[in-house]
Protein backbone atom coordinates (compact mmCIF):
# COMPACT_ATOMS: atom_id res chain seq x y z
CA UNK A 1 0.00 0.00 0.00
CA UNK A 2 1.31 3.41 -0.96
CA UNK A 3 0.38 6.69 0.68
CA UNK A 4 -0.43 9.35 -1.92
CA UNK A 5 0.25 13.06 -2.18
CA UNK A 6 -2.26 14.58 -4.59
CA UNK A 7 -2.35 17.61 -6.87
CA UNK A 8 -4.83 20.45 -6.46
CA UNK A 9 -6.04 22.03 -9.72
CA UNK A 10 -6.65 25.78 -9.59
CA UNK A 11 -9.26 26.18 -12.33
CA UNK A 12 -11.02 29.54 -12.18
CA UNK A 13 -14.43 28.06 -11.31
CA UNK A 14 -13.12 26.47 -8.13
CA UNK A 15 -14.10 27.37 -4.60
CA UNK A 16 -11.24 28.72 -2.50
CA UNK A 17 -12.02 27.04 0.82
CA UNK A 18 -13.47 23.51 0.75
CA UNK A 19 -10.52 21.47 -0.60
CA UNK A 20 -7.87 23.32 1.45
CA UNK A 21 -9.91 22.61 4.57
CA UNK A 22 -10.18 18.92 3.67
CA UNK A 23 -6.39 18.90 3.36
CA UNK A 24 -5.91 20.74 6.66
CA UNK A 25 -4.55 23.85 4.97
CA UNK A 26 -5.46 27.47 5.49
CA UNK A 27 -7.28 28.84 2.43
CA UNK A 28 -5.19 31.52 0.70
CA UNK A 29 -7.76 32.81 -1.80
CA UNK A 30 -6.50 30.65 -4.69
CA UNK A 31 -9.23 28.64 -6.46
CA UNK A 32 -8.99 24.96 -5.50
CA UNK A 33 -11.29 23.36 -8.05
CA UNK A 34 -10.24 19.71 -8.02
CA UNK A 35 -8.10 17.33 -6.02
CA UNK A 36 -6.78 14.62 -8.35
CA UNK A 37 -6.16 11.18 -6.88
CA UNK A 38 -4.62 8.88 -9.46
CA UNK A 39 -2.09 8.38 -12.19
CA UNK A 40 -3.33 10.82 -14.83
CA UNK A 41 -0.21 12.09 -16.68
CA UNK A 42 -1.46 15.68 -16.39
CA UNK A 43 -1.07 15.66 -12.60
CA UNK A 44 -0.18 12.23 -11.19
CA UNK A 45 -0.28 11.61 -7.46
CA UNK A 46 3.13 11.05 -5.94
CA UNK A 47 4.33 8.25 -3.65
CA UNK A 48 7.50 7.55 -1.69
CA UNK A 49 8.61 5.58 -4.77
CA UNK A 50 7.93 8.41 -7.25
CA UNK A 51 4.97 9.54 -9.37
CA UNK A 52 2.15 6.99 -9.37
CA UNK A 53 2.08 6.70 -13.17
CA UNK A 54 5.79 5.79 -13.14
CA UNK A 55 5.26 3.28 -10.33
CA UNK A 56 2.53 1.58 -12.37
CA UNK A 57 4.58 1.66 -15.58
CA UNK A 58 7.46 -0.11 -13.82
CA UNK A 59 5.31 -3.22 -13.21
CA UNK A 60 1.80 -2.94 -14.69
CA UNK A 61 0.82 -6.54 -13.90
CA UNK A 62 1.60 -6.16 -10.20
CA UNK A 63 0.10 -2.69 -9.94
CA UNK A 64 -3.06 -3.20 -12.00
CA UNK A 65 -3.65 -6.93 -12.26
CA UNK A 66 -3.84 -9.07 -15.37
CA UNK A 67 -7.52 -8.40 -16.13
CA UNK A 68 -7.16 -4.62 -15.95
CA UNK A 69 -3.92 -4.54 -17.94
CA UNK A 70 -5.54 -6.70 -20.62
CA UNK A 71 -8.72 -4.62 -20.79
CA UNK A 72 -7.24 -1.13 -20.52
CA UNK A 73 -3.53 -1.39 -21.17
CA UNK A 74 -0.67 -0.54 -18.78
CA UNK A 75 -2.33 2.48 -17.17
CA UNK A 76 -4.81 3.04 -14.37
CA UNK A 77 -8.21 3.18 -16.14
CA UNK A 78 -9.88 5.64 -13.76
CA UNK A 79 -9.27 8.96 -12.03
CA UNK A 80 -10.73 9.84 -8.62
CA UNK A 81 -11.37 13.49 -7.76
CA UNK A 82 -12.79 15.82 -5.18
CA UNK A 83 -14.58 18.60 -7.07
CA UNK A 84 -15.41 21.97 -5.47
CA UNK A 85 -17.30 24.40 -7.72
CA UNK A 86 -18.04 28.01 -6.80
CA UNK A 87 -19.42 28.77 -10.26
CA UNK A 88 -20.75 26.64 -13.10
CA UNK A 89 -18.54 24.42 -15.19
CA UNK A 90 -19.05 24.45 -18.95
CA UNK A 91 -21.98 22.76 -20.65
CA UNK A 92 -20.23 19.71 -22.04
CA UNK A 93 -20.58 16.26 -23.50
CA UNK A 94 -18.19 13.31 -23.74
CA UNK A 95 -17.78 10.93 -26.68
CA UNK A 96 -18.27 7.18 -26.77
CA UNK A 97 -15.19 5.02 -27.18
CA UNK A 98 -15.87 4.70 -30.93
CA UNK A 99 -16.45 8.43 -31.37
CA UNK A 100 -13.31 9.23 -29.40
CA UNK A 101 -11.17 6.88 -31.50
CA UNK A 102 -12.48 8.41 -34.72
CA UNK A 103 -12.07 11.98 -33.47
CA UNK A 104 -8.56 11.30 -32.18
CA UNK A 105 -7.51 9.77 -35.52
CA UNK A 106 -9.03 12.70 -37.42
CA UNK A 107 -7.18 15.34 -35.41
CA UNK A 108 -3.94 13.36 -35.50
CA UNK A 109 -4.19 13.17 -39.29
CA UNK A 110 -4.90 16.92 -39.43
CA UNK A 111 -1.70 17.59 -37.51
CA UNK A 112 -3.38 19.43 -34.62
CA UNK A 113 -0.96 19.54 -31.69
CA UNK A 114 -2.16 17.41 -28.77
CA UNK A 115 -1.91 20.36 -26.39
CA UNK A 116 -3.46 22.88 -28.80
CA UNK A 117 -6.36 24.82 -27.23
CA UNK A 118 -8.52 24.15 -30.31
CA UNK A 119 -8.08 20.39 -30.02
CA UNK A 120 -11.23 18.48 -29.01
CA UNK A 121 -9.85 14.94 -28.67
CA UNK A 122 -6.87 14.63 -26.33
CA UNK A 123 -6.93 10.82 -26.42
CA UNK A 124 -8.84 7.92 -27.97
CA UNK A 125 -10.85 6.98 -24.87
CA UNK A 126 -14.41 7.55 -23.70
CA UNK A 127 -15.08 9.51 -20.49
CA UNK A 128 -18.08 8.27 -18.52
CA UNK A 129 -18.36 9.88 -15.08
CA UNK A 130 -20.05 9.30 -11.74
CA UNK A 131 -20.42 12.22 -9.33
CA UNK A 132 -21.38 11.74 -5.67
CA UNK A 133 -22.48 14.75 -3.62
CA UNK A 134 -20.79 15.65 -0.32
CA UNK A 135 -23.55 18.18 0.38
CA UNK A 136 -26.18 19.90 -1.74
CA UNK A 137 -24.84 19.76 -5.31
CA UNK A 138 -26.61 21.18 -8.37
CA UNK A 139 -26.12 19.89 -11.90
CA UNK A 140 -27.64 20.04 -15.35
CA UNK A 141 -28.11 16.61 -16.91
CA UNK A 142 -29.81 15.68 -20.21
CA UNK A 143 -32.74 17.32 -21.97
CA UNK A 144 -35.99 18.34 -20.28
CA UNK A 145 -39.37 17.49 -21.80
CA UNK A 146 -40.03 19.62 -24.89
CA UNK A 147 -43.30 20.95 -23.44
CA UNK A 148 -41.45 22.23 -20.36
CA UNK A 149 -38.89 24.09 -22.47
CA UNK A 150 -41.66 25.58 -24.62
CA UNK A 151 -43.37 26.79 -21.43
CA UNK A 152 -40.12 28.44 -20.33
CA UNK A 153 -39.88 30.22 -23.68
CA UNK A 154 -43.44 31.46 -23.18
CA UNK A 155 -42.39 33.00 -19.87
CA UNK A 156 -39.34 34.55 -21.52
CA UNK A 157 -41.63 36.23 -24.07
CA UNK A 158 -43.25 38.08 -21.17
CA UNK A 159 -39.85 39.04 -19.80
CA UNK A 160 -38.97 40.47 -23.24
CA UNK A 161 -42.30 42.32 -23.66
CA UNK A 162 -41.97 45.35 -25.94
CA UNK A 163 -38.69 44.16 -27.52
CA UNK A 164 -39.38 43.08 -31.12
CA UNK A 165 -35.88 41.77 -31.91
CA UNK A 166 -35.85 39.60 -28.79
CA UNK A 167 -39.38 38.37 -29.55
CA UNK A 168 -38.30 37.24 -33.01
CA UNK A 169 -35.35 35.35 -31.56
CA UNK A 170 -37.62 33.63 -29.05
CA UNK A 171 -40.06 32.78 -31.84
CA UNK A 172 -37.24 31.18 -33.85
CA UNK A 173 -36.21 29.13 -30.80
CA UNK A 174 -39.80 27.95 -30.29
CA UNK A 175 -40.14 27.15 -34.00
CA UNK A 176 -37.01 24.99 -33.85
CA UNK A 177 -38.56 23.02 -31.00
CA UNK A 178 -41.72 22.47 -33.06
CA UNK A 179 -40.00 20.02 -35.41
CA UNK A 180 -41.99 16.77 -35.61
CA UNK A 181 -39.31 14.43 -34.22
CA UNK A 182 -37.88 14.89 -30.73
CA UNK A 183 -34.26 14.49 -31.79
CA UNK A 184 -34.72 16.84 -34.74
CA UNK A 185 -36.31 19.49 -32.51
CA UNK A 186 -33.61 19.34 -29.85
CA UNK A 187 -30.79 19.42 -32.39
CA UNK A 188 -32.32 22.34 -34.28
CA UNK A 189 -32.77 24.35 -31.08
CA UNK A 190 -29.25 23.74 -29.73
CA UNK A 191 -27.61 24.47 -33.08
CA UNK A 192 -29.70 27.63 -33.44
CA UNK A 193 -28.71 28.99 -30.01
CA UNK A 194 -25.03 28.20 -30.35
CA UNK A 195 -24.76 28.74 -34.13
CA UNK A 196 -26.04 32.31 -33.85
CA UNK A 197 -23.76 33.03 -30.90
CA UNK A 198 -23.87 36.82 -30.97
CA UNK A 199 -27.64 37.08 -31.48
CA UNK A 200 -28.57 34.63 -28.74
CA UNK A 201 -25.79 35.86 -26.48
CA UNK A 202 -27.36 39.30 -26.70
CA UNK A 203 -30.77 37.79 -25.99
CA UNK A 204 -29.42 35.99 -22.93
CA UNK A 205 -27.91 39.27 -21.69
CA UNK A 206 -31.13 41.23 -22.18
CA UNK A 207 -33.28 38.60 -20.48
CA UNK A 208 -30.85 38.31 -17.57
CA UNK A 209 -30.76 42.07 -17.08
CA UNK A 210 -34.56 42.21 -17.10
CA UNK A 211 -34.89 39.55 -14.40
CA UNK A 212 -32.19 41.19 -12.32
CA UNK A 213 -28.74 39.61 -12.42
CA UNK A 214 -27.19 39.84 -8.97
CA UNK A 215 -30.31 41.22 -7.28
CA UNK A 216 -31.87 39.10 -4.55
CA UNK A 217 -35.11 41.05 -4.76
CA UNK A 218 -35.33 40.65 -8.50
CA UNK A 219 -34.43 36.97 -8.21
CA UNK A 220 -37.41 36.50 -5.93
CA UNK A 221 -39.56 38.24 -8.52
CA UNK A 222 -38.22 35.97 -11.24
CA UNK A 223 -38.97 32.90 -9.15
CA UNK A 224 -42.57 34.03 -8.85
CA UNK A 225 -42.85 34.22 -12.65
CA UNK A 226 -42.88 37.24 -14.94
CA UNK A 227 -46.04 39.35 -14.91
CA UNK A 228 -48.43 38.17 -17.56
CA UNK A 229 -46.60 34.90 -18.20
CA UNK A 230 -48.85 32.62 -20.21
CA UNK A 231 -47.46 29.34 -18.87
CA UNK A 232 -49.40 27.62 -16.13
CA UNK A 233 -47.67 27.49 -12.72
CA UNK A 234 -45.40 24.46 -12.63
CA UNK A 235 -45.46 23.97 -16.41
CA UNK A 236 -41.75 24.66 -16.76
CA UNK A 237 -40.60 23.69 -13.29
CA UNK A 238 -41.99 26.68 -11.35
CA UNK A 239 -43.07 25.45 -7.98
CA UNK A 240 -40.84 22.38 -8.22
CA UNK A 241 -38.78 21.45 -5.20
CA UNK A 242 -36.03 24.00 -4.69
CA UNK A 243 -34.63 23.23 -1.27
CA UNK A 244 -37.08 25.46 0.56
CA UNK A 245 -38.94 22.79 2.52
CA UNK A 246 -40.51 23.65 5.83
CA UNK A 247 -38.75 22.33 8.96
CA UNK A 248 -39.50 18.64 9.40
CA UNK A 249 -40.77 18.23 5.84
CA UNK A 250 -39.37 15.45 3.65
CA UNK A 251 -36.32 16.36 1.56
CA UNK A 252 -37.33 17.85 -1.81
CA UNK A 253 -37.16 15.66 -4.88
CA UNK A 254 -33.90 15.88 -6.82
CA UNK A 255 -35.75 16.92 -9.98
CA UNK A 256 -39.40 17.52 -10.85
CA UNK A 257 -41.35 15.83 -13.62
CA UNK A 258 -40.83 19.00 -15.66
CA UNK A 259 -37.06 18.67 -15.45
CA UNK A 260 -36.08 21.30 -12.92
CA UNK A 261 -35.52 21.44 -9.17
CA UNK A 262 -35.29 25.23 -9.49
CA UNK A 263 -37.24 27.88 -11.39
CA UNK A 264 -35.60 28.07 -14.86
CA UNK A 265 -35.52 31.87 -14.65
CA UNK A 266 -33.48 31.55 -11.49
CA UNK A 267 -31.10 29.25 -13.36
CA UNK A 268 -30.75 31.90 -16.08
CA UNK A 269 -30.09 34.56 -13.45
CA UNK A 270 -27.46 32.46 -11.67
CA UNK A 271 -25.57 31.52 -14.82
CA UNK A 272 -25.68 35.05 -16.22
CA UNK A 273 -24.10 36.40 -13.05
CA UNK A 274 -20.87 34.67 -14.15
CA UNK A 275 -21.43 34.30 -17.92
CA UNK A 276 -23.40 37.36 -18.96
CA UNK A 277 -24.11 37.30 -22.70
CA UNK A 278 -23.29 33.59 -23.14
CA UNK A 279 -25.98 31.71 -25.12
CA UNK A 280 -25.02 28.60 -23.19
CA UNK A 281 -27.22 30.04 -20.43
CA UNK A 282 -30.19 29.55 -22.77
CA UNK A 283 -29.11 26.01 -23.68
CA UNK A 284 -29.05 25.37 -19.92
CA UNK A 285 -32.80 26.08 -19.80
CA UNK A 286 -33.33 23.05 -22.05
CA UNK A 287 -31.57 20.73 -19.59
CA UNK A 288 -32.81 19.00 -16.46
CA UNK A 289 -31.61 20.69 -13.30
CA UNK A 290 -30.92 18.19 -10.53
CA UNK A 291 -30.14 18.83 -6.88
CA UNK A 292 -28.23 15.99 -5.25
CA UNK A 293 -28.27 15.63 -1.49
CA UNK A 294 -25.30 14.29 0.46
CA UNK A 295 -24.59 10.69 -0.59
CA UNK A 296 -26.67 10.83 -3.78
CA UNK A 297 -24.98 10.36 -7.15
CA UNK A 298 -25.43 10.75 -10.90
CA UNK A 299 -23.92 8.62 -13.65
CA UNK A 300 -23.16 10.53 -16.87
CA UNK A 301 -22.68 8.42 -19.97
CA UNK A 302 -21.43 9.33 -23.42
CA UNK A 303 -23.58 11.81 -25.31
CA UNK A 304 -25.41 13.26 -22.29
CA UNK A 305 -25.07 17.07 -22.15
CA UNK A 306 -24.36 18.22 -18.61
CA UNK A 307 -22.83 20.89 -16.40
CA UNK A 308 -22.03 21.07 -12.71
CA UNK A 309 -23.39 24.30 -11.24
CA UNK A 310 -21.97 24.37 -7.74
CA UNK A 311 -21.15 22.39 -4.62
CA UNK A 312 -18.71 19.80 -3.30
CA UNK A 313 -18.56 16.24 -4.61
CA UNK A 314 -16.44 13.18 -5.22
CA UNK A 315 -16.14 12.20 -8.86
CA UNK A 316 -14.73 9.14 -10.57
CA UNK A 317 -14.28 8.86 -14.32
CA UNK A 318 -12.53 6.96 -17.06
CA UNK A 319 -9.01 8.26 -17.60
CA UNK A 320 -9.67 10.64 -20.50
CA UNK A 321 -9.51 14.36 -21.28
CA UNK A 322 -12.09 14.35 -24.07
CA UNK A 323 -14.55 17.20 -23.53
CA UNK A 324 -16.78 18.84 -26.18
CA UNK A 325 -18.06 22.16 -24.82
CA UNK A 326 -21.20 24.13 -25.60
CA UNK A 327 -21.05 27.33 -23.59
CA UNK A 328 -20.38 28.77 -20.13
CA UNK A 329 -16.65 28.73 -20.73
CA UNK A 330 -13.78 30.69 -22.21
CA UNK A 331 -12.29 27.46 -23.57
CA UNK A 332 -12.57 26.13 -27.12
CA UNK A 333 -16.09 25.48 -28.39
CA UNK A 334 -16.68 23.42 -31.53
CA UNK A 335 -20.45 23.58 -32.02
CA UNK A 336 -20.52 21.18 -34.98
CA UNK A 337 -18.44 18.50 -33.27
CA UNK A 338 -20.31 18.84 -29.99
CA UNK A 339 -23.62 18.53 -31.79
CA UNK A 340 -22.43 15.40 -33.56
CA UNK A 341 -21.69 13.79 -30.17
CA UNK A 342 -24.81 14.85 -28.25
CA UNK A 343 -27.55 12.28 -27.71
CA UNK A 344 -30.62 14.33 -28.65
CA UNK A 345 -33.27 12.74 -26.51
CA UNK A 346 -35.31 13.69 -23.47
CA UNK A 347 -34.28 11.84 -20.31
CA UNK A 348 -35.26 11.68 -16.67
CA UNK A 349 -32.03 11.78 -14.64
CA UNK A 350 -31.64 8.76 -12.39
CA UNK A 351 -30.41 9.75 -8.95
CA UNK A 352 -28.34 6.90 -7.51
CA UNK A 353 -27.94 5.59 -3.98
CA UNK A 354 -25.31 3.07 -2.91
CA UNK A 355 -26.24 -0.59 -2.52
CA UNK A 356 -25.84 -2.52 0.76
CA UNK A 357 -22.09 -2.76 0.10
CA UNK A 358 -21.84 1.02 -0.36
CA UNK A 359 -21.22 0.63 -4.12
CA UNK A 360 -22.86 2.98 -6.62
CA UNK A 361 -24.17 1.30 -9.79
CA UNK A 362 -22.23 2.27 -12.91
CA UNK A 363 -22.66 0.35 -16.19
CA UNK A 364 -19.03 0.60 -17.31
CA UNK A 365 -15.97 -1.59 -16.64
CA UNK A 366 -13.60 1.34 -16.19
CA UNK A 367 -14.49 2.18 -12.59
CA UNK A 368 -16.55 1.39 -9.51
CA UNK A 369 -17.07 3.77 -6.57
CA UNK A 370 -17.98 2.83 -3.00
CA UNK A 371 -18.75 4.94 0.06
CA UNK A 372 -17.87 3.74 3.56
CA UNK A 373 -19.10 5.30 6.80
CA UNK A 374 -18.03 2.60 9.24
CA UNK A 375 -15.88 -0.50 8.93
CA UNK A 376 -14.89 -3.16 11.45
CA UNK A 377 -12.27 -5.29 9.78
CA UNK A 378 -14.22 -5.16 6.53
CA UNK A 379 -12.45 -6.50 3.44
CA UNK A 380 -11.70 -3.81 0.87
CA UNK A 381 -13.66 -4.74 -2.25
CA UNK A 382 -11.44 -4.33 -5.29
CA UNK A 383 -10.96 -5.71 -8.76
CA UNK A 384 -7.37 -4.98 -9.64
CA UNK A 385 -5.88 -1.80 -8.20
CA UNK A 386 -7.79 0.42 -5.79
CA UNK A 387 -7.58 3.97 -4.48
CA UNK A 388 -8.80 4.91 -1.02
CA UNK A 389 -9.63 8.49 0.01
CA UNK A 390 -10.56 9.55 3.56
CA UNK A 391 -12.67 12.71 3.83
CA UNK A 392 -13.62 12.52 7.50
CA UNK A 393 -12.67 10.59 10.61
CA UNK A 394 -9.95 7.95 10.64
CA UNK A 395 -9.55 4.57 8.95
CA UNK A 396 -6.82 1.95 9.22
CA UNK A 397 -5.93 -0.22 6.23
CA UNK A 398 -4.32 -3.53 7.25
CA UNK A 399 -2.72 -6.04 4.88
CA UNK A 400 -0.08 -8.72 5.35
CA UNK A 401 1.16 -7.34 8.66
CA UNK A 402 1.27 -3.78 7.34
CA UNK A 403 -1.03 -1.03 8.63
CA UNK A 404 -1.67 2.38 7.07
CA UNK A 405 -3.73 5.04 8.85
CA UNK A 406 -5.70 7.54 6.80
CA UNK A 407 -7.17 10.71 8.27
CA UNK A 408 -9.14 13.55 6.70
CA UNK A 409 -7.68 14.48 3.32
CA UNK A 410 -5.32 11.49 3.10
CA UNK A 411 -5.34 8.74 0.50
CA UNK A 412 -3.60 5.55 -0.60
CA UNK A 413 -3.04 3.35 -3.64
CA UNK A 414 -3.50 -0.39 -3.20
CA UNK A 415 -1.77 -2.42 -5.94
CA UNK A 416 -3.54 -5.42 -7.38
CA UNK A 417 -0.76 -7.68 -6.07
CA UNK A 418 -1.28 -6.58 -2.45
CA UNK A 419 -2.76 -9.19 -0.10
CA UNK A 420 -6.30 -8.80 1.20
CA UNK A 421 -6.84 -5.37 2.78
CA UNK A 422 -9.07 -4.92 5.82
CA UNK A 423 -10.67 -1.58 6.75
CA UNK A 424 -11.37 -0.39 10.28
CA UNK A 425 -12.66 3.02 11.24
CA UNK A 426 -15.47 5.56 11.38
CA UNK A 427 -15.94 8.66 9.24
CA UNK A 428 -16.26 9.01 5.48
CA UNK A 429 -14.15 7.00 3.08
CA UNK A 430 -14.40 6.52 -0.68
CA UNK A 431 -12.83 3.64 -2.57
CA UNK A 432 -12.38 3.40 -6.33
CA UNK A 433 -11.44 0.34 -8.35
CA UNK A 434 -12.27 -1.05 -11.77
CA UNK A 435 -15.79 -2.23 -12.59
CA UNK A 436 -14.55 -5.45 -14.13
CA UNK A 437 -16.02 -7.55 -11.31
CA UNK A 438 -19.38 -5.78 -11.09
Amino acid sequence: MLRLCNAVRDYAWGDTRAIPRILGREPDGTPAAELWVGAHPGAPSTTADGPLDAVIAADPQAALGRASATAFGPQLPFLLKVLSAATALSIQVHPSREQAAAGWAREEAAGIARDAPERSYRDANHKPELVCALGDFDALCGFRPLAATRATIARLRSVAAGLPVEQRLLDAWADALAAPAEAQALRAAVELLLGRWEDYGALARTLAERIGVGSAADAAGAAAGAPGADAAPGADGVGAADGGSAPGAPAPAAVSADGSCTDPLETLRELSADFLGDPGALVALMLNRVRLREGQALFLDAGVPHAYLGGLAVEVMAASDNVLRGGLTAKHIDVAEMSAIVAYRVITPRVLAPDRRGVYPAPVPDFSLARVRQARGTALSRCGAAEVLCLDGEFVLSAGGEALTLRRGQSAFVPAAAPEVRLTGVGLLFTATTGLCE
